[in-house]
């Protein structure tokens, strides 16, 4: 809580700051104010990888290219 207010980060899919890989996601519940949980879920990564280069997203995408 800050202040009064309810702040929730539900991290990233890919880049993590804390080192744990899995995806994640917030989990909201209202019962007689917000209740918040973060869910975390395992992934195929090497596929993920796989997917971004054979789809040409990598490609497409306008990432840079330093």
């Amino acid at each position: 809580m800050v202040d009064a207010t309810l702040v929730v980060n539900a991290g990233s899919v890919g880049l993590p700051f804390d080192g744990d890989t899995r995806a994640s996601y917030a989990q909201l519940t209202w019962q007689s104010g917000w209740q918040a949980a973060v869910a975390r879920v395992e992934y195929d990564r090497d596929q993920t990888k796989r997917d971004y280069l054979e789809t040409g997203f990598m490609r497409d995408s306008g990432r840079s290219r330093r």
